[in-house]
């Protein structure tokens, strides 16, 4: 059961991180749907490359705990 678990939450992390990868690398796909906008429907974040690139690599730093 725990081995399952881990390979889930592993496969979960990855996959995150991955799709963060691909956003600070200039990937648009979901990108639209995942930021929130305000009431005028501009975004309230715009995260720079940086900033998707650190949470990324975040989470695989989080993989390595599990």
């Amino acid at each position: 059961m725990h081995t399952i678990l881990g390979l889930l939450l592993f496969m979960l992390f990855a996959s995150i991180s991955l799709l963060h990868f691909y956003w600070a690398f200039g990937g648009k796909f979901g990108l639209a749907q995942t930021l929130p906008t305000g009431v005028a429907g501009n975004l309230v974040i715009n995260p720079n490359k940086f900033e998707t690139a650190l949470v990324s690599i975040a989470l695989l730093v989080l993989i390595e705990l599990i």
